[in-house]
């Protein structure tokens, strides 16, 4: 029982959709390179800002100096020389501890605090 009409405006509507859908996928593409350009704008302005700077952090109550103003769970771990299958967590004061991933980018700041974790051994 479809309407002349009907018909028309559907395919009018379906045009309009795919081109909304087009639009879409280029306004997606812009955001990601304006993003990708905001990250690298920021990790240059924080590399200059800190250039030559010495941060002191904690790991499992040890006193640890480094020059890098952001670094991975895994560098961390490897800055005070633990097993890698170690987990991290960064301290956080009045709040639940936050566990760091490997991969994971941390902003360094003078005195933040991390401890290990050894995997769990149940059952040995």
């Amino acid at each position: 029982m479809d309407r002349p009409n009907d018909t028309e405006r559907l395919g009018e509507l379906r045009g309009e959709l795919h081109e909304i859908e087009r639009e879409r996928g280029a306004l997606e593409d812009q955001l990601r390179t304006v993003s990708e350009r905001e990250a690298k704008v920021r990790r240059e302005i924080e590399e200059i800002e800190h250039h030559g700077k010495s941060f002191v952090i904690f790991i499992d109550d040890q006193q640890y100096h480094t020059e890098q103003s952001t670094m991975t769970g895994a560098a961390i771990k490897a800055l005070a020389g633990k097993d890698a299958s170690y987990q991290l967590f960064e301290e956080r004061e009045g709040g639940e501890d936050q566990q760091i991933a490997d991969d994971k980018s941390v902003a360094i700041k003078d005195d933040m605090r991390f401890y290990t974790v050894p995997p769990a051994t149940f059952g040995r």
